[in-house]
């Protein structure tokens, strides 16, 4: 079991958000991180019980998946700002907070906005004269990790889709011994597979970064055969770092196997952003 850094506390019942200083927080959701020595679930058991808050979680173990565990309680028995405050008590405990909701940046909707990228403002075509992307010198094939959904099967997309070749898809079985299943095509941090949604705009932006180029279809990405990792998310803070550590891990992989594992990941884009504040002011990142 890999070394878990982070749980996520999932409060059930009526589901909303709040606003408080302009910042939008998702108040039936805590997300704490604790020190690198710490057993998330025997450091949970041990404040449930030093707290008298039995009565306000649900029976059963609270799962663990790699860095993150989730434990369900009822609103109703506790109040989510003193369990944070409680947390941030605690020593074992480096810092507990609302999970927040990053936000979509804006883009026009002209309806063709995605086909009007001028190649020519980033000297692409001189560049294209050297290298069109794909595979390092050393013969490392280049992945870049995209932390949204796109149309995997989009016909000037799926060839460059970077696809995990040790996993068999759709079988329910962690082939690879990785820690995540079915993730042959990426993967979705929600379903917990590699089942995604067919989001334009992250189609869209999956096609500059890397549409298949001289191939006689639609447009041409500024890397003609450079792979697309595709990691979906929800936006929450909890599945954006779940998204980072899924890229995280696949880089190490293939570190550690000399390139017989996991994927070559020299970028990640993230298009999305937390209003009127930066990541780097969230304790959390």
């Amino acid at each position: 079991m890999k070394s878990q850094l982070l749980f996520l506390l999932c409060l059930i019942g009526f589901s909303f958000t709040a606003v408080a200083q302009n910042k939008i927080y998702q108040t039936d959701q805590v997300v704490v991180k604790l020190k690198e020595d710490i057993a998330p679930e025997s450091f949970l058991n041990e404040f449930i019980a030093a707290q008298k808050l039995t009565s306000a979680f649900y029976a059963g173990t609270p799962s663990t998946s790699r860095r993150l565990s989730v434990l369900e309680f009822d609103p109703y028995f506790t109040d989510p700002q003193e369990l944070i405050d409680l947390l941030n008590k605690k020593p074992e405990v480096i810092y507990a907070a609302f999970n927040e909701r990053a936000t979509v940046r804006a883009t026009p909707n002209d309806p063709e906005y995605f086909e009007q990228w001028h190649m020519n403002l980033i000297n692409a075509p001189e560049i294209w004269e050297f290298t069109t992307g794909g595979v390092t010198p050393l013969g490392d094939t280049i992945v870049i990790a995209s932390l949204e959904s796109c149309d995997t099967q989009h016909e000037d997309l799926k060839d460059n889709i970077w696809r995990n070749h040790l996993e068999i898809p759709n079988n329910g079985i962690d082939d690879d011994n990785n820690g995540y299943v079915d993730d042959y095509q990426g993967y979705n941090t929600v379903s917990e597979n590699d089942q995604h949604q067919i989001f334009p705009h992250g189609t869209g932006v999956c096609g500059i970064m890397g549409a298949k180029g001289n191939n006689g279809t639609g447009i041409t990405g500024v890397n003609w055969d450079t792979k697309m990792m595709v990691v979906s998310n929800t936006l929450l803070i909890s599945e954006i770092i779940d998204a980072c550590e899924y890229v995280l891990d696949q880089r190490v992989a293939y570190n550690n196997s000399n390139g017989a594992e996991g994927a070559f990941v020299v970028a990640t884009n993230s298009s999305f952003g937390f209003d009127l504040r930066f990541p780097e002011d969230n304790p959390l990142f």
